[in-house]
């Protein structure tokens, strides 16, 4: 069993030879217009998120405006303005 203690006193037990996986949790107040964002996908491919708005719709839903552009080696693609719900869009990045 292998002890690991986080910046926040809090510790987690793991059994040795355990895989983790470590991935930053965003809260709304994380994402900010001019923020950019990364998600890496199977196959080497990272998507760059840039926030260009986030502003709720008329049921008052939040919704992040994006441009999207995906890495893979040399490869780059544009995909354009990206429109997601805020949950959403803080549970892909």
């Amino acid at each position: 069993l292998i002890t690991i203690y986080s910046s926040n006193d809090e510790t987690l037990n793991v059994c040795e030879g355990a895989i983790m996986f470590w991935r930053r949790v965003l809260s709304v107040a994380d994402v900010r217009i001019g923020g950019l964002y990364e998600y890496e996908f199977a196959g080497n491919v990272v998507e760059m998120a840039r926030v260009i708005s986030v502003e709720d719709d008329d049921m008052g839903i939040p919704h992040v405006r994006f441009r999207s552009v995906c890495y893979r080696g040399n490869e780059v693609a544009d995909r354009g303005p990206r429109l997601l719900g805020l949950e959403s869009f803080l549970n892909q990045y």
